[in-house]
Parts: C-alpha cells; structure tokens; sequence
C-alpha cells in the first residue's frame, strides 16, 4: 500500500496540471478574444475620427469658399463715383458710394488721400464736409427704393481737417442704398493734386 500512495499522488497532481492548463488555455482564449475586440473598437474609433476630421476639414473649405464668394458678390454690387467741380477754389467734391446689392455693406470705412503728382508726400489740403445724405437707390421707375433722405455725420471728414481725412468710424451701408457725400477742398497751393 504504501507503494500505490505515491502514484495517487502523481496522479492527482497530473489531473490538477491538465486542470490548470485548461484553464489557461481557455483564459489565454479569452484574453486573446478580448483584445481583438479592443483593437476591433480602436480600429472604428480611428475611421470615425479620420472620416469626422475629413468631414470637418471640407466643410470648413466649403464655408470659406462661401464666404469669399459673398465678399466677392457684394464688392461687385458697391460702387463709387467721384465728381470734381474744379473750376473754382474751393473745390467740391461729391462722392457717391452706393450698394445696389441685397446684403448690407456692414463695417465699412472710408478715407480721403491726396499727394502731389510725382510725389510721395502728402498735400496739404483743407477738408470740409458741407453735405452728407443716405438715401434709397433709384429703381428704373425713377422712385426711390422705400428709404427716405437724411443726414448723417460725414463718412470722410468727421470735422474739418488738414491733410488725408482718414475716418476711424465704421458704417453700415443698407441694401438698395446709397451715400452722397459733398467735400470742399481748399489745397494749400495751386498743384497737379491725386486723390
């Protein structure tokens, strides 16, 4: 009998080795199935960030070609027209800014510039505003376009002043609007003058 002991004994530590195995097989399986699906899931997170950011980048483009497309339309629809009476000192200058468009012009500035020809530096020129009105554009039936006559701060020339008039303030230009502005110059001497 004490010869049989033994042997019990190994096999009983076979069986519990077989047992151990087993559960490390099925456990090595399982982990195993676990990680495919952990890289499975990390695998879908990365096409949908990858297909997001694709996404994000044209959409982005898209809104920056619209709003250059925008830009472009309403800088096609301002127009300006400048009519100089130079026969007599002081000058008048009108000025007629207009927005024939269906989009207000919103954060606009003007400024006035005036050198000698052939030169860099800047004239010396006395600028003042003596008439400025926003009014409704005329339609073809020769009726303004519902926007009555009035008479705002100058759009150039906040006060008079001497040399470029540059006006820090901005200014919203409605739809199927315009501006007539009327600028007296008196130039400091008789010169070839740019505006």
């Amino acid at each position: 009998m004490s010869s049989d002991s033994p042997q019990a004994t190994i096999e009983c530590s076979t069986e519990e080795r077989d047992d151990i195995v087993n559960e490390n097989g099925e456990m090595n399986a399982m982990v195993n199935r676990l990680r495919s699906s952990i890289e499975g899931v990390q695998n879908s997170f990365s096409t949908i960030y990858s297909t997001l950011a694709i996404n994000l980048k044209r959409s982005f483009e898209m809104i920056q070609a619209m709003n250059s497309m925008m830009e472009q339309f309403l800088l096609s629809n301002i127009h300006i027209k400048i009519d100089a009476q130079d026969d007599s000192i002081p000058c008048l200058l009108t000025i007629i800014i207009s927005n024939t468009c269906q989009f207000p012009a919103q954060k606009a500035s003007c400024n006035l510039m005036f050198r000698k020809k052939g030169e860099d530096e800047e004239a010396i020129i006395k600028i003042e505003c003596i008439d400025s009105i926003v009014q409704g554009i005329k339609n073809s039936n020769n009726s303004n376009s519902g926007l009555k006559s009035s008479s705002p701060l100058s759009i150039f020339v906040p006060k008079p002043c001497i040399g470029s008039s540059t006006s820090n303030a901005l200014f919203t230009l409605p739809p199927q609007t315009q501006i007539i502005e009327k600028v007296k110059l008196v130039p400091s001497e008789l010169a070839q003058i740019i505006g």
